[in-house]
């Protein structure tokens, strides 16, 4: 195919966790088809430090010409709005300089200048909204809807998110869950053209085909895992959404029903292992182990794990949400335990029939999954490897961007004749 430039601008960090696995991958595969990038992002000081050369090498590896600039945090409000000024220059020197065919942007700050690029120059522009943006400032703690200030900023951010909408060559979500809410608002754009595009996860890397059984019990018995104990994995944050001291009182639910049952929890920030530990004593509890591992090892641990488990808080913004470690877990063929109310996880699975969804958080609904898996219930084995594989790999997520880039190429064809 002929080779096609695009702007990618994201306010998140590529040497944050975030966009060495959700933005990169996607770029590396698509720069395989013959797509080449001009990548605008925003880099904390201190990560930048210790990752900028492995990102870089990526990078040059791949064709992706990174543009990292520094992102600043204080004072609040200003500085955000600094950088935006920056990364609309940065735009602006890169498309004077290339012929770009389409911008995309990730999620609203990204879209903001997207929109300008578009409304000034007519490049074609992809609103990659990730989710309800706004809405998980104020739900998450961030802002602070009692300040008037930030009362202000929702608002206008919210009037913004309408004008992505209604404006954007092309819009990707990640859950059908927030296509249907977004169809309720009932916006004056029929045939909206809009993508469900979830987060996918690198089934290369997340594969059981990679641990044999001697990998497995060995990994087990360091962990002091018998042969006959059941194991329950947690990986990732345990800050602001998700909800540890209910998975907590879940696992103490479970453990009346099955004595043998052991929790792993893998996470590397030493402040959230702290309160982990704390509130693991509070309640007294046997058989929890807390750990801290890179990335890489991640699929190893989940390969020993005969389940995954996830309690996120479900409130609206959460609905168009869409967990990494759903098709993490899923893509090792290991069955998952999550509660209800998040994007489209329980629709997933219980479409599929991969996991169990709590349904409330409450001893009752802990009591009926404890009983389900009392009673041996256990997905059948390749089920959830098949189920990532059609609903979350990273290969599939590429070939759905490519053919987006490929309607946004023509439409910039047609403005440029």
């Amino acid at each position: 195919m002929q080779q096609k430039n695009i702007l990618y601008l994201s306010y998140d960090g590529m040497t944050d966790p975030l966009g060495q696995s959700q933005v990169l991958p996607y770029l590396v595969g698509l720069s395989a088809m013959g797509y080449r990038f001009w990548l605008i992002s925003f880099e904390k000081a201190d990560k930048f430090d210790t990752f900028h050369q492995q990102i870089s090498d990526i990078c040059e590896r791949h064709h992706i010409h990174w543009l990292p600039q520094i992102y600043h945090k204080s004072p609040p409000v200003l500085s955000t709005l600094y950088d935006l000024w920056v990364m609309y220059r940065q735009a602006i020197s890169v498309i004077n300089k290339h012929p770009i065919e389409a911008t995309h942007c990730r999620s609203y700050l990204s879209a903001v200048i997207g929109r300008r690029l578009w409304q000034r120059h007519k490049i074609p522009f992809l609103f990659d909204m990730r989710g309800f943006w706004a809405d998980e400032r104020i739900e998450g703690g961030i802002w602070d809807k009692k300040t008037w200030l930030y009362r202000q900023i929702y608002h206008f951010f919210k009037h913004q998110e309408r004008k992505f909408l209604l404006d954007a060559q092309h819009i990707v979500t990640l859950t059908q869950k927030a296509v249907e809410i977004i169809q309720q608002w009932q916006l004056p754009r029929p045939n909206m053209p809009i993508s469900v595009i979830p987060c996918c996860a690198d089934t290369a890397l997340f594969s059981p085909e990679k641990y044999s059984t001697q990998d497995i019990e060995d990994l087990r018995t360091q962990l002091g895992i018998k042969p006959n104990d059941i194991l329950i994995a947690y990986i990732g944050s345990l800050g602001t959404w998700y909800m540890l001291p209910e998975m907590l009182d879940f696992f103490a639910i479970l453990q009346q029903h099955l004595p043998n049952t052991h929790l792993l929890l893998l996470n590397n920030q030493v402040q959230e292992q702290q309160t982990a530990q704390k509130a693991i004593e509070q309640r007294a509890l046997q058989q929890v182990h807390i750990l801290g591992t890179n990335y890489a090892k991640v699929p190893r641990y989940i390969a020993a794990s005969d389940w995954g488990l996830f309690f996120i808080r479900p409130t609206f913004s959460k609905q168009a949400s869409s967990p990494v470690k759903l098709g993490e877990i899923l893509a090792m063929d290991t069955p998952i335990i999550c509660n209800a109310g998040v994007g489209d996880v329980d629709a997933v699975l219980r479409q599929h029939g991969v996991g169990c969804v709590v349904e409330e958080f409450n001893e009752n609904a802990y009591q009926t999954t404890a009983q389900q898996l009392q009673t041996g219930y256990r997905p059948p084995d390749g089920l959830m490897r098949t189920t990532a594989l059609q609903y979350f790999s990273l290969e599939k997520g590429v070939q759905l961007y490519a053919k987006i880039y490929q309607q946004l190429s023509a439409m910039s064809a047609q403005q440029k004749a």
